[in-house]
């Protein structure tokens, strides 16, 4: 699988995403912020953007992050990518 700095080049082909914060600031712990993580997972569903198989949401002292397993059915153009 080809891969450079911003993006997986091989479309169509599921990938294991892991998010993390800065520092490991308790990002995650907050019922507020995983619903918006949430809400932006159901928005790009919704929308044909992404399919999502599973998700799980650590929010825990020790482990405080996200993990996807996710896949994106067209290429995102770079220019979306630096916009973010």
């Amino acid at each position: 699988m080809a891969r450079d700095r911003y993006q997986f080049v091989e479309n169509g082909q599921p990938h294991f995403i892991t998010m993390t914060v800065v520092n490991w600031l308790p990002v995650f712990s907050s019922r507020t912020t995983a619903e918006i993580l949430l809400d932006s997972l159901r928005y790009l569903q919704e929308q044909g953007r992404m399919t999502l198989y599973a998700y799980v949401i650590m929010g825990c002292q020790k482990w405080n992050n996200a993990r996807l397993g996710a896949e994106r059915p067209f290429p995102l153009p770079r220019r979306a990518w630096e916009r973010a």
